[in-house]
């Protein structure tokens, strides 16, 4: 088992936590879904930002995944004020379109991760621990700089 997956066995036996995944792709939502332990983790898909930001409030999650291209108006980049303001949660860029020249902006903006579709467990894993490893002020912006994020997931032939 990879060096994640061996991090994500320790952190199902830990806790059960909220994961909220933002997408109006009810297929990425299974896809994703299907690939986490529902019985460690509670998925819950919300289809735009006002979804997002409520599941955010009542779940208070360690990770949120966020597709590119949301129902309504803003997009993922608003998660990352929201992140900012109530900090404690990762925000990951799930996108089907995530070539080399995206994935550094979307890391530079404050991703702590891109997932690019589709969905393979090795990367699902890997920003799972990643969220539930970072202390909370890792999260995000701190005090107005940004911290270290990591490092793009390779991309897969």
């Amino acid at each position: 088992m990879t060096q994640a997956g061996d991090g994500y066995l320790k952190l199902l036996e830990a806790e059960r936590a909220a994961i909220v995944f933002v997408s109006a792709s009810a297929g990425d939502a299974r896809a994703f879904r299907e690939l986490v332990d529902g019985n460690r983790w509670l998925v819950v898909n919300v289809p735009d930002l006002i979804g997002a930001r409520a599941a955010i409030d009542k779940l208070h999650p360690r990770l949120v995944v966020c597709d590119t291209r949301i129902e309504g108006q803003g997009s993922w980049r608003d998660l990352l004020r929201e992140r900012d303001a109530r900090p404690g949660f990762a925000l990951v860029v799930a996108s089907r379109h995530a070539d080399a020249a995206l994935w550094p902006e979307f890391l530079n903006l404050g991703a702590a991760d891109v997932l690019e579709k589709p969905f393979a467990i090795e990367d699902v894993e890997r920003v799972i621990v990643l969220a539930f490893q970072r202390a909370p002020e890792e999260r995000g912006v701190v005090a107005g700089e940004s911290v270290p994020h990591a490092a793009p997931c390779s991309r897969r032939g």
